[in-house]
């Protein structure tokens, strides 16, 4: 066992099955990353009974306890997946490129139903209803990475219904939930030909855009990075 101290008090321990804990006082830390004592399952202990583990998130805790996704992971090998009711409560990861997760109509989960949604890599995309399809999630280099895109079954009143709970965005005819928008404005910004243009689009002082490659000299070269004036 290895501890870090400062001023002291225990920081964090190296524990003997390989984990690392991260002590508020002394000992009594209340974040643990790593193996369980069996070393096979890594989870991150939170205290006060909650714990996230690479299965499934759990939290409990006050006398009771309650599971977010309590089936755990599904590994989804199919690039056109059908959701079904069998999906609920699961984490659903799609492991091939360009996966759609199709809500088939009417919505064939019940009210209370969580499902997640994940995706590996490339274009990975999900519909919410019969009209809000194609929404684009935000994808990383692995699973961790990126984007759990998190709907619950309501009751709208005509029916039941999956809805996010985060935003989804259109841009500009694309659905994407708000953190693959965010990042495609931050990665890739909008063109434009010129200062000029880009306040007509609607930027304000201060936002990133890139040339189109149609102004005029300098700003004739496309891809120029630019900040809005």
């Amino acid at each position: 066992m290895i501890n870090f101290i400062s001023n002291n008090i225990i920081r964090g321990v190296f524990l003997s099955n390989g984990s690392f804990r991260v002590a508020n006082q002394g000992l009594s830390g209340n974040i643990l990353l790593g193996a369980n004592n069996l070393g096979i399952q890594k989870k991150i202990y939170l205290g006060g009974g909650l714990s996230l583990s690479n299965d499934t998130l759990v939290s409990s805790g006050g006398g009771g306890s309650s599971a977010l996704f309590p089936n755990g992971v599904k590994v989804i090998e199919d690039t056109a997946y059908l959701l079904s009711s069998a999906d609920a409560g699961y984490y659903l990861v799609a492991i091939n490129p360009n996966t759609h997760f199709i809500m088939p109509t009417p919505c064939p989960f019940s009210v209370g139903d969580v499902i997640g949604l994940a995706g590996d890599l490339d274009t990975t995309t999900f519909d919410v209803s019969s009209t809000v399809t194609d929404i684009q999630i935000f994808t990383g280099q692995l699973p961790e990475n990126g984007e759990t895109f998190i709907m619950q079954c309501v009751d709208v009143g005509a029916g039941a219904e999956m809805l996010p709970l985060t935003a989804i965005i259109d841009d500009n005819g694309t659905f994407k939930t708000l953190n693959k928008y965010l990042y495609d404005k931050t990665v890739t910004p909008p063109a434009y030909d010129d200062d000029a243009a880009a306040g007509a689009a609607g930027l304000t002082t201060g936002m990133v855009y890139m040339t189109t490659g149609s102004g005029s000299a300098p700003l004739n070269a496309a891809g120029i990075l630019m900040i809005k004036q």
